[in-house]
């Protein structure tokens, strides 16, 4: 699953364009940045994807799990 979306992205404190690669449940969610990824998490009150691109970086190990 792959889709591209606003976010609001941590470092930036407001929302820049990523893509969701996985989604399984709402706080389950990766979502890749500027090349890496990061664990994310949806709000369904607001709609809006939230990106930890500070302390959520998964490393390219974990992505092939």
């Amino acid at each position: 699953m792959y889709k591209k979306v606003m976010a609001m992205i941590h470092s930036l404190g407001e929302q820049d364009e990523v893509m969701i690669v996985s989604e399984n449940g709402c706080n389950d969610v990766i979502a890749e940045y500027l090349g890496q990824c990061y664990t994310a998490v949806f709000n369904g009150f607001t709609g809006m994807y939230y990106v930890d691109d500070i302390y959520g970086l998964i490393e390219e190990k974990e992505q092939e799990m």
